[in-house]
């Protein structure tokens, strides 16, 4: 089975190929407010360097928030026409999933470990959920906007932190009882979103297409200055 992934919730405008459960190829660009502009150039240009024709596509996924309200729509708007143009199978994936699971790949705990991805909501907010590790991930909260008052009174000393809100959390939270993702590893990674998806098509035949909606979890607001 062959899939394309779609990630536009950040600043990352991303794809990426699946095949038998491996990464075939991925192309991204890491620039605010070009996701309109540069999605189709993306897919268009990973398609013909993977030599796979958009018909040959068995399944999409599309990361569905939280994060930018306009971003979250133009991926989902363009996934959504592949599956409905094609006639395949959809599915989403949180992109507060999405991070947990790229700790994950790329650090395979083997101990017990709790992970909250956070993402940032804007003010004095975040977007997060929590994740345990015991030789396999499991979200065990509800995707959650709280203020970092409310996340302080929720979170266990000693819990780790990934994602963009990770700055914001650290300065309020301090590092004498928490530890923080940095670098690379610190962003959504469209692999991991791929891998993620790619199972669900696996295991079931995929989201409601006309249903599936975005992960928006708080009402948009706009900042006024």
């Amino acid at each position: 089975m062959i899939s394309l992934a779609i990630d536009t919730c950040s600043t990352i405008c991303a794809a990426a190929l699946v095949k038998d459960n491996n990464i075939i190829g991925e192309f991204f660009i890491d620039i605010k407010n070009y996701h309109d502009e540069k999605l189709m150039e993306i897919v268009d240009s990973l398609l013909q360097s993977c030599k796979i024709s958009i018909d040959n596509i068995d399944g999409y996924i599309v990361a569905i928030g939280p994060g930018s309200f306009t971003g979250i729509r133009i991926g989902m708007s363009v996934t959504k026409g592949f599956a409905i143009a094609k006639g395949k199978p959809i599915v989403g994936v949180s992109s507060l999933d999405g991070l947990a699971w790229n700790f994950f790949y790329n650090y395979r705990c083997n101990r017990k470990e709790i992970l909250y991805s956070v993402i940032d909501a804007q003010r004095d907010e975040v977007f997060c959920s929590k994740y345990v590790f015991d030789d396999q991930i499991k979200r065990v909260s509800d995707y959650k906007c709280l203020s970092l008052l409310e996340l302080k009174d929720h979170v266990e000393i000693s819990a780790l932190f990934i994602g963009s809100a990770v700055e914001k959390v650290k300065t309020y939270l301090g590092t004498s009882n928490y530890s923080y993702v940095t670098g690379i590893n610190n962003k959504n990674d469209i692999s991991s979103i791929a891998l993620l998806g790619y199972s669900k098509l696996l295991n079931f035949d995929g989201d409601d297409l006309h249903n599936l909606e975005p992960l928006y979890i708080k009402d948009f607001k706009p900042l006024i200055n």
